[in-house]
């Protein structure tokens, strides 16, 4: 259904959109937390920190399920709390995501707005709806063609 093609070219086109001035720090996961090794701190959004993450993200393939705790908790570690999340996914996320994250944010004792975008499926919608609502973030469902050509790429 392209939901791995839909959600990576999202994420390509969300950073790629991101002011010169900005910071990001990007978190891809699977069975497991992927994240790039020049990625040591917070990545200013410069030409050459976009193209390096955008290569990084051009380089998955899918390599097992839709397991993003890992990757949660490694963000609420960060030293300098971020403003906000995107939490992509292909909406089939465990049920319990929504309970792991009130716990990392109590023990952050920082407040993080969380969007949420599920990708292809309503299956699990509502786990995606109610993350984003708790979190002071929206949801938005994403159709597996959105921004695809008759190729396939955007």
């Amino acid at each position: 259904e392209n939901r791995m093609v839909t959600a990576l070219s999202e994420l390509k086109r969300s950073i790629s959109a991101l002011p010169d001035f900005a910071q990001f720090y990007a978190l891809l996961y699977s069975n497991g937390a992927i994240y790039p090794d020049f990625q040591t701190t917070w990545q200013r959004a410069s030409r050459g920190n976009i193209s390096r993450m955008k290569k990084l993200i051009d380089e998955q393939t899918p390599r097992g399920g839709t397991y993003p705790l890992q990757a949660f908790g490694m963000v609420y570690k960060l030293p300098q709390a971020p403003d906000v999340i995107f939490f992509l996914t292909d909406v089939e996320t465990p049920g319990d995501t929504s309970y792991h994250l009130r716990n990392y944010a109590k023990d952050a004792k920082r407040e993080t707005i969380i969007n949420t975008f599920g990708f292809s499926s309503e299956a699990g919608k509502e786990t995606l709806v109610e993350i984003a609502k708790e979190h002071r973030g929206v949801f938005r469902f994403v159709p597996s063609n959105f921004g695809m050509g008759s190729g396939g790429a955007p």
